[in-house]
């Protein structure tokens, strides 16, 4: 009985050793769990952010269905009032009655009452010309607030299909975050503070880096480009009908222009666009690409990738940087009879073909 007590007792010990070392293995997460709920809690502020930006955009597209139907409804009852008199106009043509009242002119009996006859039938006529004007104008602006109108629906609906996309990732990655955060009940207030931080971080640090960055550059080229084929550097550049420039030449120039962009590096390669800032221990980094676009003939610039010291941020952020800070250059700045065909970036060269307007 004593031996049995004994077995008893040590098998006890051993399930109890067993049970405290998995207590004491899953009482934390790992490293790379970790860097997974931090990476998941930045991109809920990215998505966050973007929320609040489309139902900014809802609210104004909203506005301009509002004021596109009282416009509507003004230019309605103005068509209402003038229709009356366009119809009897027409119906004065239709039937002949304005070209009978030439016949006045033969019944003048003077040269004086012919020349006033005659005057009088101008302004007649005249203010024929005016009231059917007027009408057709109308009727036009009526279009195209309806066009203007439509459109502006459709660009609700794509707003509102977006902002639903967002909040179904929001939950999404919430409930993702939750479910982890189960699994460690002991280190939810210090993961929860991690993640706050973070969070914080992107508002107060990340997203004005890198709007500091784009800001810059846009100005830059806004500016600063069509120095590039003007003055002394006319035929540097600008060979016939093809623009190009290094990315070493970049960078002097973009250095020279702009104080602000003394800590980015710019580079051409594999058909991309890359801007590399480096600050003490940040390092920020934009990779994008260049497209012809027309109307207006244009080189736009598409936001692919954006990093913040290796950890890739969510698309939403890409979006709304490239919406917000305009890149873009059009060669009609460097003169109005230029449009791109193609370009490339390769290599360490931008490349721009252009043809003349004719």
């Amino acid at each position: 009985m004593a031996k049995l007590m004994r077995v008893a007792f040590i098998v006890h010990l051993f399930f109890f050793f067993q049970l405290s070392s998995l207590s004491a293995v899953y009482a934390n997460p790992s490293l790379e769990e970790v860097k997974e709920l931090l990476t998941k809690s930045l991109t809920l502020a990215q998505i966050d952010q973007e929320i609040e930006r489309l139902s900014g955009q809802e609210t104004v597209v909203s506005e301009q269905i509002r004021a596109s139907g009282e416009d509507i409804q003004r230019q309605e009852q103005l068509l209402g009032r003038t229709r009356e008199r366009v119809g009897q106009v027409l119906r004065a043509y239709y039937m002949g009655e304005r070209d009978s009242l030439w016949l006045l002119l033969f019944s003048a009996k003077s040269f004086a009452e012919m020349i006033y006859t005659y005057n009088s039938l101008q302004l007649l006529f005249l203010n024929d010309k005016i009231v059917l004007d007027a009408y057709v104008a109308a009727y036009r602006t009526l279009l195209s607030t309806h066009d203007r109108l439509k459109a502006n629906q459709a660009e609700l609906a794509q707003v509102k299909a977006e902002f639903l996309h967002q909040r179904e990732r929001t939950v999404a990655l919430q409930q993702e975050i939750d479910r982890k955060l189960q699994e460690y009940p002991d280190a939810v207030p210090a993961l929860t503070a991690q993640m706050n931080e973070v969070r914080t971080a992107y508002t107060t640090k990340i997203l004005p880096l890198f709007q500091s960055y784009m800001g810059a550059v846009a100005d830059t080229i806004s500016r600063g480009f069509p120095e590039l084929v003007q003055g002394p550097n006319a035929g540097r550049y600008l060979k016939g009908t093809t623009f190009q420039i290094s990315d070493e030449e970049l960078n002097r120039f973009f250095h020279e222009k702009n104080s602000r962009l003394t800590g980015l590096s710019f580079r051409f390669d594999g058909g991309k666009f890359h801007v590399i800032g480096k600050e003490t221990d940040v390092e920020g980094t934009i990779v994008g690409h260049y497209t012809v676009e027309q109307n207006p003939n244009r080189l736009q610039f598409h936001v692919d990738q954006l990093s913040y010291n290796g950890t890739e941020l969510d698309s939403t952020t890409n979006r709304s940087l490239e919406k917000d800070f305009d890149l873009t250059f059009s060669p009609e700045k460097l003169s109005p009879l230029l449009q791109a065909t193609e370009v490339t970036t390769d290599k360490g060269m931008l490349t721009v073909k252009l043809k003349l307007k004719l």
